[in-house]
């Protein structure tokens, strides 16, 4: 008699093994066609008769519940019954998804339904990530204080949307945010759900349960932080983290926007691999957000740097944001390269004096701050747009013996339109910040009229100076 073990095809786990793994030993004729049998043990002439004896007591077992599969004799075609049993369930019962021809997906609602437009869309997944301390949590907040009323945040589009919050936070750290900020109901928080990192079934239970909670109640899930709660054992793990990734689907399979809330690596990367662990994280994320500060050495320093990436082109490549001094909310302020300019510009302006004579580029040069001091490059490069849009005034040709000189007026001029555009049009490089309330930037707060006679605005982005400006011929001056 030939011993085989009824696993699925290509298990050859020596006997042993498969007894104390209680696996199901079965025994078949030796003229029953091995072709039809599922996982031959290889090694079944060394068995003693003490493991035969057992395996013979565990066959009954089974049996007498009736849940052990029995082979059938082989069809005329060479397929058992339960062959052609299993292919007629999966044809009336299929286990996966159907193809549909690209030519029937539904074009019914919008491309992308943006929770917040460029970050958070519904169906989607967002991964939010920063150094610990830098601010997640007080984004977030002011976001969803934002999301409460559908008005703009950071100068973005956002729709009233309910939240249902995974937090590592205490409920009493939730209770001083709620009353510092306004959260309301729109908001519902489930604080430290597990006490222990979950095994891989409990994970799928656990979404499982969220689906459950907000399917019909909630827009969006928000996991802070996923390495808290996510069952892997090593994050640099591709397979196991896709193992976690992969029950997610089912929110967003629901129409859920899910945003999982992650750290920054040791080592910051960058184009996406900033998060913590193996790239199989961005990967399988619709958005990618990273949050950093913008001066990282400058702790009191509110401002931070949001960067995006992703699958749309509505998510920002960059934008600078900064917290108002009370916490009421946020400020953008463009790019980086438009922050920098400004700066620039506000240390020039307040170093240059009243009227004539001026400043020579060297005196503007000596005079700035230690703390804005800039390349010689970038200051001249200053100085000529300032000149071009008229916020100060410039005398002589540059050359030597009548070096350029700039002076401010004691009236700011109005700024010049850039390249002869008339009616104003033209670029100006130095755009104030988005912010307040009337550009929809900082969400009211509970003490503001009523939403019915709020109108918000869209705040807009300022572009970056442009790459013109470079290739003056002034450059092949020497300012003196």
């Amino acid at each position: 008699m030939s011993h085989y073990v009824n696993g699925k095809p290509g298990k050859h786990d020596a006997i042993a093994d498969e007894l104390a793994r209680h696996k199901n030993g079965r025994s078949f004729p030796d003229d029953y066609p091995g072709d039809h049998i599922h996982g031959p043990i290889t090694n079944a002439n060394a068995w003693t008769q003490d493991e035969i004896d057992r395996a013979a007591q565990f066959d009954a077992s089974q049996d007498e519940h009736g849940d052990v599969w029995k082979p059938s004799p082989p069809l005329a075609n060479g397929k058992s019954h339960r062959d052609d049993t299993a292919a007629n369930e999966k044809q009336q019962h299929p286990r996966w998804r159907v193809p549909v021809p690209i030519s029937q997906l539904p074009d019914h609602g919008p491309a992308v339904d943006w929770i917040s437009k460029g970050l958070i869309a519904k169906g989607h997944l967002t991964l939010f990530s920063a150094l610990f301390k830098v601010g997640k949590s007080t984004f977030l907040s002011h976001l969803l204080r934002c999301l409460q009323f559908g008005v703009p945040f950071i100068g973005r589009e956002t729709r009233e949307s309910r939240t249902l919050f995974v937090s590592e936070e205490s409920a009493a750290t939730w209770r001083t945010r709620r009353d510092g900020i306004g959260l309301d109901d729109h908001l519902h928080i489930m604080c430290r759900p597990m006490f222990a990192k979950p095994s891989f079934a409990e994970w799928r239970e656990f979404i499982d349960y969220l689906a459950e909670l907000a399917i019909g109640n909630f827009d969006m899930i928000v996991i802070d932080t996923l390495g808290t709660f996510a069952p892997w054992e090593n994050e640099n793990d591709a397979a196991q983290v896709t193992a976690t990734l992969n029950p997610l689907f089912k929110l967003t399979e629901a129409g859920i926007a899910v945003v999982p809330v992650h750290h920054i690596g040791k080592v910051d990367g960058s184009e996406g691999r900033a998060a913590r662990g193996s790239t199989a994280i961005g990967a399988a994320m619709d958005v990618l957000l990273e949050l950093r500060r913008f001066k990282p050495d400058e702790l009191d320093d509110r401002r931070r740097v949001l960067s995006g990436l992703g699958r749309f082109d509505e998510i920002p490549s960059e934008v600078v944001i900064e917290l108002a001094e009370d916490g009421s909310g946020y400020t953008a302020s463009g790019d980086k390269k438009a922050v920098a300019a400004r700066e620039i510009h506000g240390a020039i302006q307040d170093v240059l004096p009243e009227g004539q004579p001026g400043m020579t580029t060297d005196d503007v040069l000596a005079a700035l701050p230690k703390s804005d001091r800039r390349r010689t490059a970038d200051v001249k490069k200053a100085l000529r747009e300032g000149v071009e849009t008229g916020t100060w005034q410039r005398s002589g040709t540059g050359k030597k013996g009548n070096p350029f000189r700039f002076w401010s007026d004691s009236v700011p001029a109005v700024p010049k339109p850039r390249n002869g555009i008339a009616g104003g049009t033209g670029f100006i490089p130095f755009p104030p910040p988005v912010g307040g309330n009337g550009n929809g930037i900082n969400a009211p707060t509970p003490q503001d009229q009523s939403l019915s006679s709020r109108s918000a605005g869209t705040g807009t982005e300022s572009d970056p100076p442009g790459e013109a400006l470079d290739q003056s011929p002034d450059d092949a001056e020497e300012f003196g």
